[in-house]
């Protein structure tokens, strides 16, 4: 399995080589453009995606003018669960977007890796309204097997300027093992219900379904 998990991150991020290097380059080209006009990069995800404007804020070495957007609402620390929903619902965004400053001039980065979201789909939607350059780091195998739930009907990488395309599979999980199955295997059925009485849902946390 390591050997695997080694293998496969290898596999994705040649793709990312292979067919992101000219959107990379044009990336970074607005970035520079920003930087020297006076503008920022701004960054926002929502669930595991805000880690990511977590790394590239207040880091040694790294760039000064980074504004990352924390919602906690939409983070995980505040319920995991909650923050799934939340993300999920239209016009939930104009709760907080709004206030920001976003100028012209600046760079905004939206992270989703699903891209279907209402929330991440409206932020970019709105920084584009307010003028700045918006970029989406997204997956669009996973965006385009799934329909959108945003009231639109689009995507967010059809509503951004720039696409960086993640190459992340479908489902996130990209690991197999001839004695794993899809099911949840865990937990016996006692325990099944114990965890999901105790998570309050019936998702498997471990991103299986339950038996």
């Amino acid at each position: 399995m390591i050997d695997q998990y080694f293998q496969k991150i290898n596999e994705r991020l040649e793709l990312v080589l292979s067919h992101e290097k000219d959107n990379l380059k044009k990336a970074a080209h607005m970035v520079s453009e920003a930087i020297q006009n006076g503008g920022i990069v701004q960054l926002f995800g929502c669930g595991h995606s805000h880690i990511l404007a977590e790394e590239v804020f207040y880091r040694a070495g790294g760039l000064v003018p980074v504004k990352p957007i924390f919602v906690e609402p939409l983070m995980l620390h505040e319920g995991a669960v909650r923050s799934s929903m939340l993300e999920r619902m239209n016009d939930f965004a104009q709760h907080f977007i709004n206030h920001e400053d976003i100028r012209p001039e600046d760079v905004f980065f939206v992270l989703s890796t699903s891209g279907r979201n209402p929330v991440p789909i409206d932020v970019a939607l709105a920084a584009k309204e307010k003028g700045a350059y918006t970029i989406a780091i997204t997956s669009l195998e996973y965006s385009k097997s799934q329909p959108s739930r945003h009231k639109s009907g689009r995507l967010l990488y059809e509503v951004v300027d720039l696409v960086i395309d993640n190459h992340c599979v479908r489902g996130d999980a990209i690991l197999a093992h001839p004695n794993v199955s899809v099911i949840c295997p865990y937990f016996d059925r006692d325990r099944q219900r114990d965890f999901k009485r105790r998570f309050r849902r019936g998702d498997c946390p471990h991103g299986g379904k339950w038996i």
